[in-house]
């Protein structure tokens, strides 16, 4: 079965966007979110990807969403990321969560974070998932939910966690994957300092960025778009126009 990590726009038909909503309310672990959050992450896919859809042939198994990207323009937090139960243990989260590291690299953010809380997502952490994809913990915040329990703090470097999923990854895998005027704006500004300070770095998300607009990542087969700036890259209803595959404008 071929495993199809697509960017949902607002084109999509209503009925299959509330799928999406109930796959992240499928997992309680997570909380409660609000459809209309969604909706804004929907819209934002235009600027840059911040929602995903994991799906077999036409069905729909999983969702991921970024967390957070306000503060710090070095920093990746992952969000919600959820696998229909009867899906799950397929490594269909596995490529989600793989699929966020590449808009990382994308984005030239040097650092990913999760957050778990053990006593709801016991699976994520300990010798659980986290570990084994190379995540340590970076700390605790004790007591920190409503309900008093732990929140634990994961991740690592970016360059340093992408080579731990390519043996986890289910075969058949493609990846939607849109290079945008923010996102490449996003990378400039991170790769420059970078440059000041870490120079290897700098270089090593350069060829990275470029392995990934090939349209094929190391044997992971991605579906690229670049979207420049132009109103030409725009429909009369106003959707992206697919401009060229492995090709910067």
């Amino acid at each position: 079965m071929t495993i199809h990590i697509k960017i949902p726009n607002r084109t999509w038909d209503g009925a299959l966007l509330d799928q999406i909503y109930h796959s992240i309310q499928s997992a309680p672990e997570l909380g409660f979110v609000y459809k209309t959050s969604l909706s804004d992450l929907v819209k934002e896919n235009e600027n840059r990807p911040s929602l995903w859809s994991a799906f077999i042939d036409k069905k729909l198994v999983g969702t991921a969403v970024v967390g957070s990207r306000a503060a710090n323009q070095h920093l990746w937090r992952h969000g919600d990321i959820a696998v229909f139960p009867e899906f799950r243990r397929r490594r269909y989260g596995t490529s989600l969560y793989f699929t966020q590291i590449l808009q990382a690299i994308l984005e030239g953010r040097r650092i990913i974070e999760d957050t778990v809380v053990p006593d709801l997502s016991p699976w994520m952490v300990g010798q659980g998932f986290l570990p084994a994809i190379g995540y340590t913990q970076f700390g605790v915040l004790p007591g920190r939910t409503r309900a008093f329990k732990d929140i634990e703090l994961w991740g690592g470097d970016t360059h340093l966690l992408v080579d731990n999923f390519f043996d986890r990854l289910p075969d058949d895998l493609t990846i939607d994957i849109y290079d945008t005027p923010k996102v490449r704006d996003g990378f400039q500004k991170n790769v420059e300092i970078f440059d000041k300070y870490f120079p290897q770095l700098a270089a090593w998300f350069r060829s990275q960025r470029d392995e990934i607009l090939t349209g094929d990542f190391y044997g992971v087969s991605l579906n690229v778009t670049v979207l420049d700036d132009s109103s030409q890259t725009r429909d009369a209803g106003g959707n992206w126009i697919k401009l060229s595959k492995g090709v910067r404008p």
